[in-house]
């Protein structure tokens, strides 16, 4: 049954700016809690759920974090990690970039990676609520678009599905075009 799960992500990119300072010198995943790293517990609950393999998505200090759970082997699980490189990306960063550097054919559906990808761009990489605004975008831009080409008549259903997209892909523009951050854009504390 574990073979057919997904890979979990754990994002664990961020600053951690609430829990300094004991976050100056170590990323939050890292932190001690009880007795052990916070990254711990959750590679033991995952595996004690049925997971097997874990992408990382590691930004500020991810070597630590990767110096410390390493391949996985002492979870029993497969840990790979996704590095944002030397700019933090956020997480819709994190997720793309673990995506094109690993794409297994069993267990990638292009149009939804697409989908979640276009829903944190458009709403903001700063925070979970552009997360949740940029997916209430996408939503509306698609039953919205899912009305409108029925008043297209003569249309295929494939050149339906392509207008579809059309008229998403554009919206999607306008927005960025307007709000290149996103509608609730990533807030980065001054130094």
């Amino acid at each position: 049954m574990t073979e057919g799960l997904y890979p979990v992500a754990i994002l664990a990119g961020g600053l951690a700016t609430r829990l300094q300072p004991l976050t100056t010198t170590v990323p939050k995943s890292l932190v001690d809690v009880n007795g052990e790293p916070f990254i711990a517990h959750q590679l033991h609950l995952l595996r004690a759920s049925g997971a097997t393999r874990v992408v990382v998505c590691a930004g500020y200090l991810g070597e630590m974090i990767q110096e410390q759970v390493g391949d996985g082997a002492a979870f029993g699980l497969r840990i790979d990690f996704s590095f944002d490189g030397p700019r933090l990306l956020g997480t819709a960063g994190a997720l793309y970039g673990h995506y094109i550097s690993y794409v297994a054919p069993d267990s990638f559906a292009p149009l939804i990676t697409i989908y979640a990808v276009l829903a944190l761009t458009a709403g903001g990489t700063g925070d979970n609520r552009g997360a949740v605004v940029g997916a209430l975008l996408l939503v509306f831009f698609m039953e919205s678009t899912r009305f409108a080409t029925g008043w297209l008549p003569g249309l295929r259903p494939v050149q339906v599905a392509a207008v579809r997209e059309f008229l998403i892909g554009a919206s999607l523009v306008v927005v960025l075009r307007w709000r290149p951050g996103g509608l609730i854009p990533e807030r980065i504390p001054r130094a």
